[in-house]
């Protein structure tokens, strides 16, 4: 535990672990969203993988606060965000039920 406190114990190094914790989980966010598009089911694994991610994430980001925490969800779900609702706006919807007799 020594060495853990050392490298994230001083208060100069928390802007930068904060940075690193962003940065790495955009990474991971995009590799997510790239690798969901050949999914069969891309939003069970979306919710999968964003959520393996933000629990191992976390161990990591923890030292840099409540900061990196958020860096580290802010960072994974950009991308994966802007994916899913690029896929929904380019998937061809259904034309609306007006009435019953149309909807089957």
């Amino acid at each position: 535990m020594q060495v853990y406190g050392h490298g994230c114990g001083g208060l100069a190094l928390i802007p930068g672990c904060t940075a690193v914790c962003a940065s790495g989980s955009l990474v991971a966010g995009l590799w997510i969203a790239w690798v969901a598009r050949k999914q069969p089911s891309p939003l069970a694994f979306v919710f999968a993988a964003s959520a393996t991610a933000l629990l191992v994430g976390s161990l990591g980001c923890a030292c840099a606060g409540l900061g990196g925490v958020a860096g580290l969800l802010g960072g994974l779900l950009l991308p994966v965000v802007a994916a899913r609702v690029q896929a929904a706006l380019l998937t061809p919807s259904a034309p609306p039920c007006l009435a019953m007799k149309d909807c089957q």
